[in-house]
């Protein structure tokens, strides 16, 4: 974690899950990837800015699930994707409105 100067946090992970990276490269940007990840409530708007084949920048904006005690709701998360298949990395940023 590391933290530039105007933004909260960087974060960057490694993980082990025991698949090959192509493997959880598709599951991680599958626009049906809701099915996986729970947090997720719907995906409300997708759209591809950029397609350079094994690249692809993308606007996503999805409706994500919070629960705090006994309190829940959701949040709309805007944010612009790039998703690179030849070195298997995805960067976001938060789109602000």
């Amino acid at each position: 974690v590391s933290v530039p100067k105007g933004s909260l946090c960087n974060l960057s992970v490694k993980v082990n899950v025991g698949l090959p990276p192509e493997t959880v490269y598709d599951i991680v940007t599958d626009p049906e990837n809701k099915r996986v990840f729970k947090n997720i409530k719907e995906v409300v708007s997708r759209k591809v800015l950029v397609d350079e084949g094994l690249r692809q920048v993308v606007e996503l904006e999805q409706a994500a699930i919070w629960r705090f005690l006994w309190w829940s709701g959701t949040i709309a998360v805007h944010v612009l994707v790039d998703q690179n298949r030849e070195n298997h990395t995805v960067m976001t940023d938060m789109i602000t409105d």
